[in-house]
Parts: structure tokens; C-alpha cells; sequence
């Protein structure tokens, strides 16, 4: 064929193809992406470090060029600062009130957050590839996460770390390094409903008001492991900043 004659033949190809290439070209994309934050999530677990060292004392090692020097009485900076833990707690289903073994539950979602520069990495503003970054039960393993105690809970039943158990997690980590760490749970708990409560039977409706009596059953939540100088937990967007429970934040 002549000039002539192929510049509409390839028009032509191209009008009835364009949509077939363009769909090409996003599925070329999208397998790139795919693999740019595969790759991401694998140099974030392997730089990440012991998993046992919390993401302040990771920090305060990171600005010394001897990571023993910030334990060191007047080292510049003074010692790590606590980690804050914010807590929100979703209630979807309440459990019968038992008054004959003084129990009660609730079940919902479990969420925490907190901040890790550790887990930090370039947003797509900055030239990254994703803004949200969700790592599977066995990947979060590699992390650092707060372990939290109910005082007086009977039964606690929260995910697995490394399997599918029929509960839902998620695990999400943002460019600022912050984490939102979400887990259903299901937790049935001691409420003294005699003994204390019944002092208040005259003023607020304890036992000898019953049926019209009114227990009040609050739970304590903290971390296990540190004292509040090395993680401090409080409630999400509550105004005072700290569990209500407590005469201070934990």
C-alpha cells in the first residue's frame, strides 16, 4: 500500500484498539503500583528493627550516633519519652447481666493508635506510590504493638496474630508513620454487684431497689507490660485526653 493508503488503515486500527491499549496500559499500571508497594512493605519489615523496642526509644537511638547514649544520665535529649496509645472502643452487642457471677460483656471493635517513624515512608504528594499501607496478620507480626490488659475480665477473645480464627483485624500504616491497629473483641468482665454497689442503694439504686436497681460496672483498660512513663494510653478525641476511669491518663 501506498503513504496514502496506510495513514487511514492505521487510523482506523487505532480507533477500533484505542480502548483495548488504554485498558492495557492501566493494567501495566496498576501491576506496577502493585509491585512498588510489595516492595515497600518488604524494605519496611526488613529495616524495621527489633520488634520489642518501642517507637520513642527507637527514635531517641536514631538521633545518637551511639544507640546506648540516650540511657546515659544527661545525654542530649534526656531518655526516651512514653509512646501515647489512643484507644477507641466500638460496642455493637452487650451481654446479659449476670448478677449470680457478678459478670457482664460487651463485644465491637478494639482500636489503637500510635505513632511509629520507623513505619514512615514517602506518601503519594511526595512521589510514593500509596497513601495506606495494610499488612496481613503475619506481617504485623515484624511490628511493635501495645499489649493492653482488661483488670478483671473473665474472658478476652481477640484475633490470632498468626492465623484466620473468624475474628477481623487490620493492621493500616500512613506516610506520617501513624498506625491504626483495629480488632473485634469480645470481652466478658467482673462488676462487684454486691459489696460497693449496694452503698449506693439509697442515692443511685443499688440492690434493694431490684427490679428498678442500677449497677455500675466500669472496666479498666492499660498496658501490660510498661508503666506510664513508657506508654501512656488514653481515650481517642476524649477531652480530657485520658481514661475517665482514672484519676489521670495510665
Amino acid at each position: 500500500l501506498g503513504t496514502r493508503n496506510r495513514q487511514p488503515v492505521m487510523r482506523a486500527w487505532m480507533t477500533r484498539h484505542c480502548h483495548s491499549i488504554m485498558a492495557l496500559l492501566l493494567l501495566l499500571l496498576a501491576r506496577a503500583r502493585a509491585e512498588d508497594e510489595t516492595a515497600l512493605k518488604e524494605r519496611l519489615i526488613a529495616d524495621y528493627g527489633p520488634r520489642s523496642t518501642r517507637p520513642a526509644v527507637a527514635a531517641t537511638e536514631k538521633r545518637f550516633a551511639d544507640p546506648n547514649q540516650c540511657a546515659v544520665a544527661g545525654a542530649p535529649g534526656g531518655a526516651a519519652p512514653p509512646d501515647l496509645v489512643q484507644v477507641q472502643i466500638y460496642v455493637d452487642k452487650y451481654h446479659t447481666l449476670d448478677m449470680a457471677s457478678q459478670s457482664y460483656g460487651v463485644g465491637g471493635y478494639l482500636r489503637l493508635l500510635w505513632n511509629d517513624k520507623r513505619l514512615a515512608y514517602n506518601s503519594t504528594a511526595d512521589g510514593g506510590c500509596v497513601d495506606e499501607i495494610l499488612f496481613e496478620r503475619r506481617e504485623a507480626m515484624n511490628f511493635w504493638k501495645p499489649v493492653l490488659y482488661w483488670e478483671y475480665a473473665k474472658v478476652v477473645k481477640v484475633p490470632s496474630e498468626d492465623k484466620e480464627d473468624g475474628y477481623a483485624s487490620m493492621f493500616a500504616v500512613y506516610p506520617n508513620g501513624n498506625v491504626f491497629w483495629s480488632r473485634q473483641f469480645d470481652v466478658t468482665l467482673h462488676c462487684a454487684m454486691y459489696g460497693e454497689n449496694i452503698k449506693a442503694a439509697n442515692s443511685e439504686g443499688g440492690l434493694a431497689t431490684m427490679p428498678f436497681d442500677v449497677q455500675v460496672c466500669p472496666f479498666v483498660l492499660g498496658p501490660y507490660a510498661e508503666d506510664s512513663s513508657k506508654v501512656r494510653v488514653a481515650w481517642r478525641d476524649h477531652p480530657s485526653g485520658g481514661l475517665t476511669n482514672y484519676a489521670g491518663v495510665c
